[in-house]
């Protein structure tokens, strides 16, 4: 817990800041969802707050919607996805090329993607798509591979109900995009737990291959069925048979990657070690 322009927060989602500095505890910049603030020694990004209220219960929003009213005159700081500068710093969409394969990865909180992260994704795999690869690797995040739309961010907004038409429908528009993909072959790479759409947007690749040691949790029955989002209805019945979409769909149980593999839900799973490079895991 920190205090944050007069009020008390919880701090999660850290990254270290290699360049920046300011005062110690005056927010220097922001990109995207996160706040970079000023330390003693350098300076550290946050990507998501929760604002400490003991009146009524709060959630974590990413740290520029938490701090919106406050931010105005703070600076915006770009980051180019496809840059090849490796330095410490908080970056949630990154690109990096071997030889003829481009690794996209997406590492969101808790692997919650809202409507601007749906719309820069799409934009980044749209831009991997012209770049001389064969094959594009979606790596997601190493906790989460991608749990589907944010559901905080749309509980926060003015109007809950645009909020989410606005997020499902980026989020379908990123899966038009891979399912369309007609000049690499594309592979989804679950290094992490993936669950609700996160389940569907990988089902657009060509190929899904899982750590073994991962959970699939592919259902949101309890969200309103979601019918036909992120084009479950299309993509599930070219994996698994009817009783299987079913199962899937209505159970609302999560799966292992060995029994998602055995049903034919994604091709292959590997018993890996989390920390093997990634070129002795996908040679």
């Amino acid at each position: 817990m920190d205090t944050l322009y007069g009020e008390s927060y919880f701090l999660f989602d850290a990254c270290m800041e290699e360049y920046l500095v300011g005062k110690p505890g005056t927010v220097i910049g922001k990109r995207n969802n996160a706040i970079c603030r000023a330390t003693v020694d350098g300076a550290i990004w946050i990507g998501h707050l929760k604002h400490k209220n003991n009146a009524e219960p709060t959630f974590k929003l990413a740290s520029t919607i938490a701090l919106k009213n406050h931010l105005t005159n703070v600076p915006e700081i770009p980051f180019d996805p496809f840059s090849e500068e490796l330095s410490n710093t908080y970056r949630d969409i990154w690109f990096e090329q071997k030889n003829d394969v481009g690794y996209l990865y997406f590492d969101f909180y808790n692997g919650a993607m809202d409507t601007k992260q749906c719309e820069r994704l799409r934009e980044a795999y749209l831009k991997a798509t012209e770049r001389n690869v064969r094959v594009i690797v979606l790596m997601g995040g190493s906790d989460f591979w991608s749990n589907g739309i944010h559901l905080n961010h749309i509980e926060q907004a003015i109007s809950p109900a645009d909020e989410s038409w606005h997020n499902i429908n980026a989020m379908n528009d990123l899966v038009q995009a891979i399912i369309t993909t007609d000049r690499q072959l594309t592979i989804a790479a679950l290094q992490g737990n993936v669950g609700a759409g996160g389940v569907f947007l990988s089902l657009a690749t060509d190929y899904i291959f899982a750590r073994a040691s991962i959970i699939l949790n592919p259902h949101y029955k309890s969200m309103g069925n979601l019918y036909g989002s992120e084009y479950w209805t299309y993509l599930l019945p070219r994996r698994v048979s009817e009783s299987r979409v079913k199962s899937l769909t209505q159970n609302r149980l999560p799966i292992g990657a060995l029994e998602a593999r055995n049903i034919g839900l994604i091709d292959d799973c590997f018993a890996l070690n989390p920390t093997q490079e990634k070129d002795d895991a996908y040679r």
